[in-house]
């Protein structure tokens, strides 16, 4: 998909896929939501429990609808109070709320085109801390041999997953990563020279697959079928844009049963520089991924199919380009 150029000095707006309306401020170039919520007059409520209850709806849409810019001030009366005191209570203190557990582990059945009697085990281990701090491990063995590790680390935000690091190793190479520096906003690689800007909404190759959960489980009216749902994924070696197409609902058959799982798909551009990357996303399992298919540049895929959930509930598995 074209851009239109942008003036020189002027920074891209990003498009991010919870709060879509985004401005730069020009003397700085911060990022800040075009929509924002005042408070003047209106959540001057004191301490009246009929007026601060009345208002506790108002604030929990704005924050559902990914809103993260109040107007407020000393000036305004109790405004202050009563916007911290709600949100307080509806659980809102700057980290993004939803089914992301404490820690789980998912383990997947893995097959490729490539070795069809050969099947491996794809495990994925999630932690998420009281600080709103994260960690994913990937790891796919096979005969006892660790063929795949990825890693990502970073931060939930308002938007979703924030990565601060991202790491790749392949059985007989050596690691790879992309670092993501949120002050700057650039992304850096490991095996690359260049840089990419860094913007809100980006994801790794493995914290895609969560974002994925977040973004239905706050936005479940996305994800009907023709929707589309679009964000930058950074690799090793660069930046790729996953833009998804919203299938129809389908049952997958898993070891724990069969699962409905609405699909989504990322198909191969004109001429296949992009892979192709198949999602089946269970809403009863907080839209958690019970199945991906990967296909890479060559036609060759690796398919994961959910086989049990360890030490909690719900996310995800394996990369791709």
């Amino acid at each position: 998909m074209g851009q239109a150029a942008l003036p020189q000095g002027r920074p891209e707006i990003p498009q991010d896929p919870l709060l879509p309306h985004i401005s730069t401020i020009p003397s700085t170039g911060e990022l800040v939501p075009a929509i924002g919520l005042g408070t003047w007059i209106t959540f001057d409520a004191g301490t009246d429990p009929r007026r601060r209850d009345a208002l506790a709806p108002v604030l929990q849409t704005f924050f559902d609808r990914g809103g993260r810019l109040i107007d407020s001030s000393p000036m305004y009366g109790a405004a202050e109070s009563v916007v911290g005191d709600l949100a307080a209570e509806l659980g809102e203190t700057g980290v993004l709320p939803g089914g992301l557990p404490a820690r789980a582990t998912y383990v997947y059945l893995t097959s490729g085109s490539e070795y069809k009697v050969l099947t491996a085990e794809t495990s994925v281990a999630w932690t998420l801390g009281d600080d709103g701090r994260y960690e994913a491990r990937l790891a796919t063995v096979a005969l006892g041999i660790t063929a795949l590790e990825l890693k990502s680390t970073g931060s939930v935000r308002r938007f979703g997953l924030a990565p601060e690091r991202f790491m790749q190793r392949r059985i007989r190479r050596s690691e790879e990563a992309a670092n993501f520096d949120w002050s700057s906003r650039r992304v850096t690689f490991s095996s690359r020279s260049f840089e990419r800007e860094l913007r809100e909404g980006i994801q790794d190759r493995l914290s895609f697959q969560f974002q994925l959960m977040v973004l239905a489980q706050r936005l479940p009216e996305r994800f009907h079928a023709g929707a589309a749902i679009e964000f930058p994924v950074a690799g090793p070696d660069g930046v790729d844009n996953y833009a998804f197409v919203v299938g129809e609902e389908e049952t997958i058959a898993t070891e724990l049963g069969p699962i409905a799982a609405r699909k989504i798909e990322r198909p191969r551009s004109v001429g296949g520089a992009d892979s192709r990357i198949e999602v089946w996303l269970a809403p009863a399992l907080q839209w958690l991924p019970v199945k991906l298919r990967f296909t890479d540049r060559r036609g060759r895929t690796t398919e994961n199919v959910l086989m049990r959930i360890e030490d909690g509930s719900p996310p995800a598995s394996d990369p791709a380009r």
